[in-house]
C-alpha cells in the first residue's frame, strides 16, 4: 500500500516508540478514500462519523513531523517548564509591570529554569508545524477523551501543550497572538528581535489551540450543543447517512454555537477542500438540527455539491430560514445581515456578495464582535425591519433605508502603514463644519470610537492620538531620508520636520504632534545603530501610541476612511469607492456599505461606522414605514 511520507514517518517512529505496546490504529489517510473521485459518497458518510470515531477512541496520537533542530529536547523541556508555572506567580508578576524574557530575574520570579533566546526561537518554530493549521485539527483534538502530539522521539500531553501556550500567550510574546499577524508602523519601528515575532502560522497555531481549549472546555460542562436528543424509531431512516450512525438528534441550539464557530473562530484554518470548512466542524456539535430534530446541513462531496452552492445554502440556512435567524451569538443580539469579508480577502470569487467566504480569513473584524466588544451601537434604534421573498436562492431581501452616498476616500490602514501618512483624511477635515471638533472625529472614527481605556478624559484620548501620529510622523521622515539622516545637522532637521508638520496644523495644538517631540524620536533613531533599538525613543511615548495603534489594529485593519456627500466621516471596508451608498439595515447595530446594480438590486461591501449617528441619531424619527425593499445580489 503506499502512504505519504509524513504517514511513513510517524508509523516507523511510532514502531520504535511502543515496540511491544502498539495497538491497531485508525488512521483517516488510509480508513477514508479522499483522492478517487469515486470515492465521495464513501467520504461523506464516512464525514459524519469521524466526531464517534475521534470520541470513543482510547487515544487520539497526533504526528506533528519529525524531529529537528528546531525542536530540540532543550526547547521541550522548556515547554514542560512553562506549563508548570504557577497561575498566581505569573498574574502578580504581570502586576508587577512588562515581562522581559531576556532578564533571568523573570524566571526565577516565575519558579522555572531560564529560557535562552535560542530556544525561544525554537519554540516559536515549533508552532509553525504544519498540523496547527489544518481545518480537521479542531475536531481531532476537541473530541478526544486523551491526545498526545508526537514530533520524532518527543512528545508532549494536551494538558502540557494547552498551559504551555496560555502561559505564554499571557507572558505577552509576539508570536503567541491568536487574532493577528500584522505589523503596525510603531511595532516595525521598534521591533525588539525578528525571531520572535508574529507570523501567519504561528497566529493560526494559537488561534486553533484557543478553539480547541474553547470547545473542550464546553464539552465537559455539556455546552456547545452536546445535549442528546434520543430520535424515535419512527424518525430514523438508514437511506440517511447520518441518522444510520447516529441514534439521536442535535440539541436544537447547536446551529448557534456552529455560526459562530465558522463565522469568527475557524476562517484562517487550511483545508485542502473548501467545503471542509463548513463540514470539518459538524461532529464538534454532534449535529446541527432544526427544533424538529432534522438536520440542517448534511456533507455531500458528490461535485453538483459546490463550494459556492454549498456556502450560500448554509448561510441562507443559518439566517433567513431560522426561526431565530435574528440573533448573533459572539453578542446575544440581534442581526439580518451575516458579516462578510471585504472583495478584496475573498477566495471564492462567484459567491453572491451578502454569503461569507467560510475559506478566507475575516478581515475586516466585524463592528459587532466579541474580539471588538463595540456592542454599544444602536444605529436601528426601535427599527425591527424584516425579510422578504425573492425568489432567487442567490438574492437575499431585506429592508432597509437610504442614509447617505460616499463623496470621497481617504487611506486605508494598508496605505496609512506604507505611507506613514494621513494626507487624504487630514484634507477631508476641512469639509467638517466645525473646526473645534474635527481632530478629536478623526481621531475616533478611525478606531469607531472604540475605548481607549476605562474612563479615559478627553485629554488622555488627545495625548494618546499625539503619541500615535507622533510616531508616525517620525516614521514617515526617517524613511524619506534613509541613511542621510545620520549626516544631517540639527538645523536642517529641525527645519524638516516643521515644514513636513504644517499639515497637522488642522489638528490643532492639543491633537497635532509637537515639533520637539518629532525631533527628539529622530534623533533617538539617528544615534543608535538600528532602527529597532527601543531604548533609544521615549518609553511613554510609545506606550501611549502603542494604545492607539492597537485598536486600529483592530478596527482599522482591511478597512478605509470615506466621507459622504452630507459631511459625515466614517470607516467602512477597504473595497469602499466613491458612490457607494451608506445604508441602515434594521435591526442591524451599525451600518453598511452598499454598492448599487440596478434598481433595487445592491451588492453588499460589508459594515461601516459613521461618526455621531451610531446611538439612533439618524433613526430616531424614522418609522418602520419609510423603510424600502433591498435585494442583496
Amino acid at each position: 500500500m503506499v502512504v505519504t511520507l509524513s504517514l511513513y514517518e510517524a508509523l516507523h517512529q511510532l514502531r520504535n516508540d511502543t515496540p511491544a505496546r502498539l495497538q491497531p490504529i485508525w488512521i483517516d489517510a488510509v480508513c477514508i478514500d479522499q483522492r478517487n473521485p469515486q470515492g465521495n459518497v464513501e467520504r461523506s458518510k464516512q464525514v459524519v462519523i469521524m466526531d464517534r470515531i475521534y470520541a470513543s477512541a482510547e487515544k487520539v496520537l497526533v504526528w506533528l513531523g519529525p524531529a529537528s533542530p528546531k525542536a530540540s529536547d532543550i526547547a521541550i523541556d522548556a515547554l514542560r517548564n512553562l506549563a508548570r508555572i504557577n497561575v498566581n506567580a505569573l498574574g502578580l508578576a504581570l502586576m508587577n509591570g512588562v515581562i522581559d524574557i531576556s532578564d533571568p530575574d523573570t524566571y526565577t520570579t516565575l519558579g522555572i529554569s531560564s529560557i535562552s533566546r535560542k530556544t525561544w526561537k525554537d519554540i516559536r518554530d515549533f508552532y509553525e508545524r504544519a498540523w496547527f493549521q489544518r481545518t480537521w485539527v479542531t475536531q481531532e483534538a476537541a473530541l478526544a477523551q486523551s491526545i498526545s502530539f508526537h514530533f520524532g522521539p518527543y512528545s508532549l500531553s494536551w494538558k502540557e501543550l494547552d498551559d504551555a501556550s496560555h502561559n505564554i500567550f499571557r507572558l505577552g510574546l509576539p508570536f503567541a497572538s491568536s487574532t493577528a499577524f500584522l505589523v503596525g508602523v510603531i511595532q516595525s519601528l521598534v521591533e525588539p528581535d525578528e525571531d520572535l515575532q508574529i507570523t501567519e502560522a504561528t497566529s493560526l497555531a494559537f488561534s486553533s489551540i484557543n478553539t480547541i481549549r474553547s470547545v473542550r472546555l464546553q464539552h465537559e460542562r455539556g455546552g456547545y450543543g452536546t445535549k442528546r436528543r434520543p430520535l424515535p424509531r419512527a424518525e430514523i431512516s438508514y437511506n440517511s447517512s447520518i441518522t444510520a450512525t447516529k441514534e439521536y438528534g442535535g440539541d436544537p441550539e447547536s446551529w448557534k454555537d456552529f455560526w459562530k464557530l465558522i463565522l469568527h473562530k475557524t476562517r484562517q484554518n487550511q483545508a485542502s477542500d473548501p467545503r471542509d470548512k463548513i463540514y470539518g466542524f459538524l461532529g464538534l456539535l454532534r449535529g446541527v438540527t432544526d427544533k424538529s430534530g432534522r438536520e440542517i446541513i448534511i456533507p455531500s462531496y458528490e461535485a453538483d455539491n459546490t463550494v459556492q452552492k454549498l456556502y450560500t445554502e448554509v448561510t441562507r440556512k443559518l439566517t433567513v430560514d431560522q426561526p431565530e435567524a435574528a440573533y448573533t451569538p459572539q453578542t446575544n443580539s440581534t442581526t439580518r445581515v451575516p458579516p462578510i469579508e471585504d472583495r478584496s480577502v475573498r477566495i471564492q470569487r462567484d459567491l453572491p456578495s451578502w454569503v461569507p467566504d467560510y475559506s478566507a480569513p475575516q478581515r475586516p473584524r466585524p463592528l459587532i464582535s466579541s474580539s471588538v466588544t463595540c456592542f454599544h451601537y444602536r444605529a436601528s434604534l426601535h427599527m425591527t425591519g424584516g425579510f422578504f421573498e425573492t425568489g432567487n436562492v442567490r438574492w437575499y431581501g431585506i429592508r432597509g433605508m437610504l442614509v447617505s452616498e460616499v463623496a470621497a476616500i481617504g487611506e486605508s490602514y494598508d496605505e496609512l502603514k506604507e505611507t506613514c501618512s494621513v494626507r487624504r483624511c487630514l484634507q477631508m477635515l476641512t469639509s467638517l463644519p466645525n473646526d473645534n471638533d474635527r481632530a478629536e472625529t478623526l481621531a475616533r472614527t478611525l478606531i469607531a470610537n472604540h475605548s481607549l481605556g476605562f474612563e479615559v478624559q478627553l485629554d488622555e484620548v488627545a495625548a494618546i492620538f499625539r503619541s500615535y501620529m507622533t510616531l508616525l510622523k517620525t516614521t514617515e521622515i526617517h524613511r524619506e531620508k534613509r541613511g542621510k539622516l545620520k549626516n544631517e545637522d540639527d538645523n536642517t532637521l529641525l527645519s524638516d520636520i516643521e515644514r513636513s508638520c504644517e499639515e497637522l496644523n488642522i489638528l490643532g495644538e492639543r491633537w497635532r504632534p509637537h515639533i520637539s517631540d518629532v525631533f527628539d524620536s529622530l534623533t533617538a533613531l539617528r544615534n543608535k545603530s538600528s532602527i529597532r533599538a527601543r531604548t533609544g525613543l521615549d518609553k511613554a511615548l510609545i506606550d501611549l501610541a502603542s494604545r492607539y495603534e492597537s485598536a486600529l489594529d483592530l478596527l482599522f485593519d482591511c478597512r478605509r476612511f470615506f466621507l459622504t456627500i452630507d459631511a459625515r466621516v466614517g470607516i467602512g471596508p477597504r473595497s469602499t469607492s466613491p458612490g457607494d451608498e451608506v445604508w441602515l439595515l434594521p435591526p442591524e447595530r451599525n451600518f453598511h456599505i452598499l454598492r448599487r446594480q440596478s434598481k433595487g438590486r445592491h451588492e453588499l461591501l460589508g459594515d461601516a461606522y459613521v461618526h455621531d449617528i451610531m446611538f439612533g441619531e439618524f433613526t430616531k424619527f424614522k418609522w418602520e414605514e419609510d423603510l424600502v425593499d433591498v435585494c442583496l445580489v
